[in-house]
């Protein structure tokens, strides 16, 4: 048997209708024994229950309206509004269901989408070096993958990626092999190589304090910093601002005419 809600659908006009003739007494009993109907989905078939049931007021016109059905006496209207709220209820459970299970299928593909994007946070390729302040000064970044070029295996992508591991700065690797691969197709690789040597021994001769004043990756290679003068490169510069007072204005002068 369906387990039925606690309450059902009342129709003030339908009622005020259907017990128009009726007495008060029979008004009450009438009302009591629809409540009955409903929480023992039907009424037992003998009249003397029904008077137990529903008071002093049943009478026969109280018991027309439940005729007997399937063994018992059932108000048809009240069965109606009984079928129709089981109908609602199964579709509105329906739907919680589904609304449930499309919650579940988008929160399986976010985890699996957030741990393939994890897995590929952390490969080599897209990994940034570790900050200036706690790199070893003398060895180099950690080697990118040969296969750095959209369209397939570049002969000149480990060439890229050896110079842009001489350079001690950090940011996207990445980004900074593929900036760098552009300037070698049409650019002599000796000398690229020769000027990022000489900012990386520049950079390294400075106390450690000043090292962290170095352009990001990305920038050096894309703007070919390189060709900057060692003697006047950013970490250069600062490192001359923080001479004694007395030279300030002097150094100022010079850097920045």
């Amino acid at each position: 048997m369906n387990k039925d809600a606690p309450a059902f659908d009342f129709y003030p006009e339908r009622w005020l209708v259907g017990t128009a003739a009726m007495t008060d007494a029979e008004q009450i009993s009438y009302l009591r024994l629809i409540c009955h109907q409903w929480t023992m989905d039907g009424l037992p078939d003998d009249v003397a229950v029904l008077r137990r049931l529903g008071g002093k007021g049943v009478t026969d016109a109280v018991l027309d309206k439940f005729p007997l059905a399937d063994g018992k006496r059932r108000n048809g209207m009240l069965e109606m509004v009984r079928e129709t709220q089981r109908e609602r209820i199964r579709k509105s459970r329906e739907k919680i269901e589904k609304m449930n299970t499309a919650k579940e299928s988008r929160r399986v593909s976010t985890r699996g989408s957030t741990r393939t994007s994890t897995r590929e946070s952390t490969r080599p390729l897209l990994s940034a070096s570790s900050p200036l302040t706690t790199h070893p000064v003398d060895s180099p970044l950690p080697s990118l993958p040969g296969m750095i070029s959209d369209d397939g295996p570049n002969p000149k992508a480990p060439e890229a990626e050896r110079i842009v591991s001489l350079y001690p700065g950090n940011g996207n690797r990445y980004e900074a092999a593929r900036a760098c691969l552009g300037h070698l197709e049409g650019g002599d690789s000796g000398e690229i190589e020769r000027r990022v040597r000489e900012h990386a021994k520049r950079w390294r001769s400075l106390p450690p304090q000043h090292r962290r004043y170095c352009p990001q990756l990305v920038t050096y290679f894309s703007e070919k910093r390189w060709l900057d003068d060692p003697e006047s490169a950013p970490w250069t510069i600062h490192e001359a601002l923080k001479s004694s007072a007395a030279e300030k204005l002097e150094t100022k002068k010079a850097f920045f005419p």
